[in-house]
């Protein structure tokens, strides 16, 4: 593996850290829109939430801010284009 590849692998779902990681924001801060229904996750049966990597490029797409997503990702299989 090579030392600029991130740190999480693209999945479909995400836990709440791995979103905050690969957008480069505090886990607080995807709590907060995800409780405030900005950003959409699923609720487990254990209490746990998992967002899908459709909402996380949802997300990016239409924030802008989310360049260390982007600079990490830079890969065509997310179709960014």
């Amino acid at each position: 593996m090579s030392s600029d590849a991130s740190p999480v692998q693209l999945r479909d779902y995400y836990t709440m850290s791995e979103v905050a990681e690969l957008l480069g924001y505090h886990p607080q801060h995807i709590r907060r829109i995800v409780s405030q229904g900005k950003l959409p996750a699923e609720k487990l049966p254990n209490g746990r939430r998992r967002i899908s990597h459709a909402a996380v490029m949802q997300w990016v797409a239409s924030h802008g801010s989310a360049l260390s997503y982007v600079l990490r990702h830079r890969d065509d299989e997310l179709n960014l284009v």
